[in-house]
């Protein structure tokens, strides 16, 4: 049967092929997709049988790589193509979790293999409808953002909470702990803290816990730290094992105290002395974009209290200025992939982190004297908030803003075209222009 409909198949798929423009390469990658389902007899009917079904894969591949590779490794999505499913504005994470573990009671509580299959379909499920959605024109970029970032938190969550039983179940619990207050909280920093998380972002990310030296109530006990670093590892493990259905996240520990030579996770007294007097102003930097995500109220709440003291001390200015200068050059020299013929959207001077950087130099400069403006994590309101403030003036606001969106809308469609964030000198949007014009102004240049 499977042979028989691929021979009815194949004309239709050089039909609907011929007419575009490099047809030979959209025809090699719809042969890939074919192969892949050869065996899978229903798929091969819907192709054959659906005629919208195929236009729709067809247009997908001429112009949407990222969701290519994701119907190519997992088939089963082009379930979504019968009645595709776009979304009109971001469900929040509350939503996002709520659907998930819809999803999850399906599943034996002791099946962690499948609970872990189960979530990276969820994830490659609704990355996809957010990049049809995306390329349909339905979500503007912020939306496309804010829907990959609280995908993303929900996934966290479950992690947390997969790993929670998982690690009670062995050595019991830290005492007056449970899983809606397990004593712990993830801090989401990076894009996922600033809810700018694009379709590729890994997870940047810091365990805080609460103080506790005692061990834990079970058979098995352990020390609390003990404990705590089991579930971190535990969580990290539900994410970043490659399984069938592929890495759920990656995620980056570098920025947690002390970095790759640091705990894995840090108490909260620990983290409170090492951020007033031990952390580079760089660390700082990386503080203004960070937001507690899963855990413990009461720890997330104490993050956030220490997160507002070290923000707003006051600081030199001239050391500050310096401090950022210096970080901003070696990052120039260490990761721009830019030329006198190449702009590199994110690192090129006029790029993404030199909006990133402004945003954060000027909070760090004048949260002292504006409370409120630690209250945003991400770089458009800290940017409207210093308008706001007269810290810049509305249209230097309104330029950097534009330019940012510009830039991160390359970054995203060139990301689902599966290539290098990387643009010809000629092309570089004129938008950057400004925000050079302004970085030098700001920094006195």
């Amino acid at each position: 049967v499977g042979r028989e409909t691929l021979q009815k198949l194949m004309p239709r798929l050089l039909a609907a092929v011929c007419r575009l423009e490099n047809c030979a390469a959209v025809f090699k990658k719809l042969g890939k997709l074919v192969s892949t389902i050869a065996l899978r007899t229903p798929y091969l009917q819907l192709l054959r049988d659906n005629a919208q079904v195929l236009k729709r894969v067809v247009s997908i591949i001429f112009e949407n790589a990222f969701a290519t590779d994701l119907i190519t490794a997992h088939p089963i999505l082009l379930d979504e193509l019968i009645m595709p499913q776009y979304f009109s504005a971001p469900p929040s994470a509350d939503e996002f979790l709520a659907a998930l573990k819809e999803r999850m009671l399906r599943i034996e509580p002791d099946d962690l293999e499948q609970q872990m299959e189960e979530m990276r379909l969820f994830k490659k499920l609704t990355v996809f409808r957010v990049s049809l959605s995306d390329k349909a024109g339905r979500l503007p970029l912020m939306k496309i953002s804010d829907c990959l970032t609280f995908l993303a938190e929900a996934c966290v969550r479950e992690c947390l909470q997969l790993a929670w039983r998982y690690t009670v179940k062995q050595y019991g619990a830290p005492q007056n702990t449970d899983a809606s207050d397990p004593g712990l909280a993830v801090i989401a920093y990076g894009k996922l803290g600033g809810i700018e998380l694009g379709y590729k972002s890994d997870l940047d990310m810091v365990f805080i816990r609460e103080e506790n030296d005692g061990d834990t109530e079970g058979d098995k006990s352990v020390p609390c730290l003990t404990f705590y670093q089991r579930l971190t590892q535990k969580l990290l493990h539900f994410s970043t094992t490659r399984t069938q259905g592929g890495v759920l996240y990656d995620m980056d520990m570098r920025l947690r105290p002390d970095g790759d030579s640091g705990l894995l996770i840090t108490d909260v007294k620990g983290y409170e002395d090492y951020q007033l007097r031990r952390a580079w102003t760089w660390e700082h930097q990386a503080l203004v974009r960070a937001r507690p995500i899963a855990g413990s109220k009461k720890v997330c709440e104490r993050f956030e209290q220490i997160r507002d003291e070290v923000l707003r001390q006051k600081r030199d200015p001239e050391k500050l200025r310096a401090d950022v200068l210096s970080m901003r050059k070696k990052m120039m020299d260490n990761l721009d992939r830019g030329n006198d013929k190449l702009f590199d959207l994110k690192q090129s001077r006029g790029g993404i982190v030199d909006i990133e950087f402004l945003a954060q130099y000027l909070l760090l400069r004048e949260a002292p004297l504006h409370k409120d403006m630690v209250l945003w994590t991400d770089n458009v309101r800290i940017l409207e908030e210093c308008a706001r403030l007269s810290i810049i003036s509305h249209e230097d606001c309104e330029a950097l803003c534009r330019a940012y969106i510009v830039l991160r809308g390359w970054y995203h469609k060139l990301s689902l075209a599966d290539l290098k964030r990387i643009l010809p000198r000629s092309e570089m949007p004129e938008e950057c222009l400004d925000v050079v014009k302004i970085w030098n102004r700001i920094f006195d240049l």
